[in-house]
C-alpha cells in the first residue's frame, strides 16, 4: 500500500513539474516574442523614417530643380 501511494505522489509531482516547465517555457516564448515584435517594430519605425526623410529630401530637390528650370525658361541665363 504504501508503495502504490509512492508511485501516486511521484506521479503528481512528475506532472506538476513538467506542468510548471510548459507554463515557464510559454512564458520565455511570450517575453521572446513580445521582445522580437518589438524589435520589428522599432525597425519598422526606423525604415518608414528614413523612407520619410528621403521623401522630404527629394522633395526639396525636385521644388528647387523645378524652380531653377522654370526660372531659366522664362528669364533666361
Amino acid at each position: 500500500m504504501t508503495m502504490d501511494v509512492g508511485i501516486v505522489v511521484e506521479a503528481v509531482v512528475v506532472v506538476v513539474v513538467v506542468a510548471a516547465t510548459v507554463v515557464v517555457v510559454m512564458d520565455v516564448g511570450i517575453v521572446v516574442e513580445a521582445a522580437a515584435g518589438i524589435v520589428v517594430e522599432a525597425i519598422v519605425v526606423v525604415v518608414v523614417a528614413v523612407v520619410a526623410a528621403a521623401l522630404v529630401v527629394m522633395d526639396v530637390v525636385v521644388d528647387h530643380v523645378v524652380i531653377e528650370v522654370t526660372y531659366f525658361l522664362f528669364h533666361g541665363c
